[in-house]
């Protein structure tokens, strides 16, 4: 006695399954093709959410970065100025050209060294960055 053995396997890329297989689903157990569809408006809410939570950490990074930034060039600045009124002008002028320099340099290079005019590269979790 001969017995064979036949497995089907399926994938899809979607936070639902196909129609056909919702139908299944629902002809199996009455009531679950909503319970799929909530779990899916749940999950994407939750995406959502988190997603809103780590832009609003990278607004305050960005912003906390450029307090600091100001207050190091203000700092800079200060100190030349000063060391040039005691008599050293020297110092006083590498120090604010370190501070005048560091603000000209950011506004010529601008944000990103890396050419891309301002906007990130895409990353491999983003769908930009996807070829399929």
């Amino acid at each position: 006695m001969a017995s064979s053995r036949v497995s089907l396997e399926a994938s899809f890329e979607s936070p639902l399954p196909p129609p056909e297989l919702v139908r299944q689903y629902e002809e199996l157990i009455p009531g679950c093709a909503a319970r799929m569809f909530e779990m899916a408006q749940a999950e994407a809410a939750h995406r959502r959410s988190q997603e809103e939570l780590i832009l609003k950490a990278e607004i305050r990074e960005i912003r906390l970065g450029q307090c600091f930034a100001f207050l190091i060039t203000v700092a800079f600045l200060l100190a030349g100025v000063l060391l040039a009124h005691w008599n050293q002008p020297w110092p006083g002028t590498v120090f604010g050209s370190v501070g005048v320099g560091s603000i000209v340099t950011r506004f010529i290079l601008g944000r990103n060294r890396d050419g891309s005019g301002g906007q990130d590269a895409p990353g491999p979790s983003d769908d930009r960055a996807r070829t399929d």
